[in-house]
């Protein structure tokens, strides 16, 4: 029902001429005709072609939403990350003389060691206590 029938507005138009208003209000009005001739075709894919190329040359690039385009890896050598293996820390060196400097306060290029720690020696009064921990342990759960 068009919006002015809605408010109670009377109007003279025919069943033709409200067909025609409500196709004109949602943008219906030009939908290509049934009866296009071989020439409206062709130049209605002419104008589709140069919309296209128009499109095309302002930057407008179609791309998945879910995966956008990102810029390519480019190496860069700083800022290196060096380690401090004694204190257990790390610093960003931004140049090669940082670096440089960095390494002759001992700091070092290879990173902490991964994996499990060398086993600490216990004596057999500390071996001894931590079996009964160990079974303390068990019992509680």
């Amino acid at each position: 029902m068009p919006l002015n029938e809605a408010r109670g507005f009377h109007t003279n138009l025919t069943q033709e001429q409200k067909r025609e208003a409500e196709r004109a209000l949602y943008g219906l009005e030009n939908v290509m005709p049934a009866e296009a001739t071989q020439e409206e075709m062709n130049r209605m894919r002419e104008i589709l072609a140069q919309h296209d190329a128009k499109t095309q040359a302002a930057g407008m690039k179609d791309f998945d939403l879910n995966k956008p385009p990102t810029a390519p890896y480019v190496y860069r050598e700083f800022p290196f990350l060096m380690y401090h293996h004694r204190d257990k820390k790390t610093m960003p060196a931004r140049t090669h003389e940082e670096r440089e400097r960095l390494l002759a306060d001992g700091w070092s290029v290879d990173p902490f060691p991964s994996g499990a720690q060398p086993e600490i020696p216990l004596t057999a009064e500390q071996h001894a206590e931590a079996e009964s921990l160990d079974k303390r342990l068990a019992k509680k759960k």
